[in-house]
């Protein structure tokens, strides 16, 4: 039997599968890492590392130059250091397996998964979901804002507030982060009509402005949150702590210990 089992390879889960990867599995239903971060383009600055893990992660992120001492950081370079740590530390991770079923068993829990077009099971002594579930974190009073951070180039003076549109300066030189907040149960169409209003609003005021990139993840920030659904189970989204470092710093520090 599996000791931990974690839903969603977010910052948390890969930290906690760094203090025990032996007795750890990952589950994560896309083939990517640390999503609410990363594609999200969470919080371009991050917090003091506190643990083994976060040293490695921003010392990793420094010599890519994509980070600085002061805490800065390019939020999509965090993805290609995680898969370091993920490979240095044999953390195991089911990509693209998604949770079908969870329940409890006499001596633990029972997962339901989809593994790519395989159906399995498999029962561990604990069950950690680590993502992001806005429905949940509104019902336990811990939404704090939902948002898409569309990466823009501009050289204009920051950070600046435009009509719903917030600019902030990003990592990279003339590059900023432009956060837009959105209906949580909004469609991704609805996230793309709302940037492009927002970018319209902009060039008004920023002529030289260009859009980057828009993110296929909402920015889901919460306050810190961990519920008992189960004997065993918990769920402890990873967007409830300030940044990528602290969420993988808050996961090494509990290894899964959430009783």
């Amino acid at each position: 039997m599996i000791k931990t089992i974690y839903c969603g390879a977010s910052l948390l889960a890969i930290g906690g599968a760094i203090k025990d990867p032996e007795n750890t599995l990952i589950m994560e239903p896309t083939g990517m890492v640390g999503t609410e971060f990363v594609d999200a383009l969470g919080p371009f600055a991050l917090s003091a590392p506190r643990t083994a893990a976060g040293r490695e992660l921003f010392s990793e992120l420094c010599a890519r130059k994509a980070a600085s001492a002061e805490g800065g950081v390019h939020v999509p370079a965090i993805a290609a250091c995680l898969m370091l740590l993920i490979k240095k530390y044999n953390v195991r991770v089911l990509f693209v397996s998604a949770v079908t079923g969870v329940s409890d068993i006499a001596d633990g829990v029972r997962v339901n998964a989809l593994c790519l077009n395989e159906r399995r099971t498999f029962e561990c002594e604990r069950y950690i979901d680590t993502t992001a579930e806005t429905t949940l974190l509104e019902k336990h009073g811990a939404l704090e804002s939902c948002a898409i951070r569309a990466l823009v180039r501009t050289d204009a003076g920051l950070p600046l507030a435009v009509s719903g549109a917030r600019l902030e300066r990003a990592f990279l030189k003339d590059t900023a982060v432009c956060t837009i907040d959105v209906d949580p149960t909004g469609s991704f169409a609805d996230y793309r009509e709302a940037v492009a209003a927002g970018m319209e609003r902009l060039s008004k005021l920023l002529p030289d402005i260009i859009l980057l990139s828009i993110p296929a993840t909402r920015f889901v920030k919460a306050k810190p949150l961990c519920v008992k659904t189960g004997e065993r189970m918990w769920i402890v989204p990873s967007c409830g702590r300030a940044d990528a470092l602290d969420a993988l710093d808050f996961g090494f520090i509990k290894g899964g210990d959430f009783a």
